[in-house]
């Protein structure tokens, strides 16, 4: 998915020490966007929506999550508030004050994180197939959560890297055979710390059992920015969700399968 003839800068960040690899490509003057990977892929899985970005005048940063590709694997610290703060030291060490963020599963739920923290940073929020910490994930979320966990325990990080793609949340339906064996190269090569997985699923509940949660302060309209969600009506990890991002939180919008069903009017800051 790597793109090695897409003109772009890299950078290390330093964050506690773990250090970062990013990837930042477009005008440096540009619109800001930070693109957030779920669990398991790298920055490389935006690359064709990165190339889209930059062509529109974007400046679009994007780094591998601790743990994956070539930032730091470090033995603890997958805990949401730990990725926090790692997008927050991207956006500080890049001198950026202020960025849009879009936010891919796991992704998705640190953009909320951050914009809730830190809403001055934050221009807008986009989640793809992602949950809000709290939110209630349907049936077939804590399925693939088991599945994963039981990878992991079976025979370690090999045993994971190997049946990872054939989970529900990456055994998707994808025509273009190119595009299905790099997604799938990317998806057994990118996650190198076996603490990842147990630390970061044990740490979502205690982050959701909070008072309030997550996920009521932003139906509560504490989200200051506008929220776009996009679902893919296939996606069964969240596809069966009892309480849609977009019907929930005032002034979201969706696209996807939950298309046409806002809550509201997009409140811009």
């Amino acid at each position: 998915m790597d793109d090695p003839t897409m003109p772009h800068r890299t950078h290390t960040v330093g964050k506690a020490a773990v250090r970062l690899y990013v990837r930042d490509d477009g005008p440096e003057h540009g619109p800001p966007i930070l693109l957030l990977s779920g669990l398991g892929m790298s920055e490389a899985a935006w690359d064709a929506v990165a190339d889209r970005l930059v062509d529109g005048g974007h400046r679009v940063l994007r780094h591998d999550t601790r743990g994956h590709g070539r930032s730091d694997a470090p033995n603890s610290g997958p805990r949401l508030a730990d990725l926090t703060a790692d997008a927050l030291a991207v956006l500080d060490a890049l001198d950026v004050p202020r960025a849009h963020v879009a936010g891919h599963s796991l992704g998705g739920m640190v953009a909320v994180q951050l914009a809730l923290e830190r809403p001055e940073r934050v221009a807008s929020v986009a989640l793809l197939g992602a949950l809000v910490a709290g939110q209630r994930p349907p049936p077939a979320f804590r399925e693939w959560a088991s599945s994963v966990l039981g990878l992991l325990e079976e025979n370690g990080l090999p045993a994971l890297l190997e049946g990872l793609p054939d989970t529900a949340a990456f055994r998707h339906r994808i025509a273009d055979p190119a595009v299905a064996a790099a997604l799938r190269r990317q998806v057994t090569t990118t996650l190198r710390a076996p603490v990842f997985v147990p630390e970061n699923f044990a740490d979502v509940p205690a982050v959701a059992g909070a008072t309030p949660n997550p996920w009521k302060r932003v139906c509560s309209g504490e989200l200051a920015v506008p929220l776009l969600t996009l679902d893919g009506a296939d996606d069964p990890v969240v596809s069966g969700i009892a309480e849609p991002t977009a019907t929930h939180v005032p002034g979201a919008r969706a696209l996807g399968k939950w298309a046409g069903r806002p809550a509201g009017p997009l409140r811009y800051p």
